[in-house]
């Protein structure tokens, strides 16, 4: 989807499928494209507001310029998910939640992190939740 441009924007573990498993390779599909955008090679400005809170990136709630690394943001905190159990930016309240994204507030609690996950792993979560600045 990224290679034609199309920006998902709600990427959450709702919206992602397995369709079938083959022994160690699973047949996935992405689902509800409703609030996806096409992202041009011109650089053309995008932006929304719309978003589930604990999977939206910065640039979403500060309306910021869309890029499809704000869908590689969601995946960050879907991969931290199936890592640990635990949402990274969840907050008690919504508002909470933004200002935990907008502020890229968030750590490897080891009382959740699974024992067997490598720094590889870790690495790839953290990269993908980084705050350009």
């Amino acid at each position: 989807m990224h290679n034609i441009h199309l920006a998902h924007l709600d990427l959450k573990p709702e919206n992602v499928l397995v369709v079938s498993r083959l022994e160690w390779l699973p047949h996935i599909k992405v689902i509800d494209f409703g609030l996806s955008q096409w992202l041009d090679e011109t650089g053309a400005d995008v932006k929304t507001v719309f978003g589930t809170p604990e999977f939206v990136a910065p640039e979403v709630v500060n309306y910021d310029s869309l890029s499809l690394a704000t869908d590689m943001w969601s995946i960050g905190v879907i991969t931290y998910i199936l890592l640990s159990g635990a949402s990274p930016f969840l907050g008690e309240t919504k508002q909470e939640t933004y200002s935990n994204v907008v502020n890229g507030t968030f750590s490897f609690d080891r009382e959740y992190l699974n024992q067997s996950a490598k720094m590889p792993k870790i690495s790839f979560v953290d990269c993908s939740l980084r705050i350009q600045g």
